[in-house]
């Protein structure tokens, strides 16, 4: 009899190892999507900078530095 719960102790064990794995995949794959979307939404934000920027020439900013002090 004691055999049987041996069985199922491994089984147990392996059932526990499995879940636990997958909580790691889980994780993994959280941390990789959350990364994933920040690097995206800092290429939007750089994007939307460059669009909302004005592009000045050099002669443009050397007028604009003899303004500034």
């Amino acid at each position: 009899m004691r055999y049987i719960f041996s069985g199922q102790d491994a089984r147990t064990t392996r059932a526990k190892s499995a879940v636990k794995d997958q909580i790691m995949e889980t994780q993994e794959l959280k941390a990789l999507i959350k990364e994933i979307v920040q690097e995206v939404l800092q290429q939007e934000k750089l994007t939307l900078y460059h669009t909302l920027l004005p592009y000045i020439n050099n002669t443009e900013n050397q007028e604009w530095n003899q303004f500034s002090l």
